[in-house]
């Protein structure tokens, strides 16, 4: 039922163009794997809260790891 409801979420976000076009099944599955996966490791009175951990897997999640400005300059020197 969560899969499902979170489906329908990304979904929503694509057809409004919030979201870019990926497989919504896919988004769901890493998704919901990365918040099964909290309960085996987190500490409760940790360096972070629960709602802290949330905020980063969102915004890693939703702006991703790499800068926006595109990677790095390759170092021509030498060359």
């Amino acid at each position: 039922a969560f899969e499902h409801l979170l489906r329908q979420c990304i979904e929503g976000g694509i057809s409004s163009g919030e979201l870019r076009p990926v497989d919504p099944a896919m988004a769901g599955r890493l998704l919901l794997s990365g918040l099964n996966q909290m309960a085996r490791w987190y500490q409760p009175g940790g360096r972070l809260q629960a709602a802290e951990v949330m905020d980063q897997y969102l915004d890693i999640v939703m702006m991703g790891l790499l800068h926006r400005a595109g990677p790095p300059a390759q170092n021509t020197a030498g060359s």
